[in-house]
């Protein structure tokens, strides 16, 4: 059998590490749009965000993504953030 999977990979901050725009400021809207292309992954990065949205954003995207009814596999990209503050890591 061979599965063929739409992807995005896309940041939590203003901007992509790419340049390209990022989900601040329009999450529940990135959500809708990935759920109506019908995606099947979501990569969520988090450049060109201060680290200390992550723990608001991060969040809001996984409830924007449920809200949609789509089974979206989402992949946080968060915990690679706290690799300089050991005390938040929980492995």
């Amino acid at each position: 059998m061979f599965m063929r999977w739409r992807m995005v990979w896309l940041d939590y901050g203003t901007h992509t590490c790419g340049g390209y725009p990022g989900s601040y400021g329009h999450i529940d809207t990135d959500a809708e749009t990935f759920a109506a292309w019908k995606v099947d992954y979501l990569k969520l990065d988090g450049c060109y965000i201060n680290t200390s949205y992550d723990s608001i954003g991060y969040p809001q995207m996984e409830v924007a993504l449920n809200k949609t009814g789509r089974g979206i596999v989402y992949s946080c990209s968060w915990p690679a953030y706290l690799m300089n503050d050991q005390k938040d890591v929980n492995i």
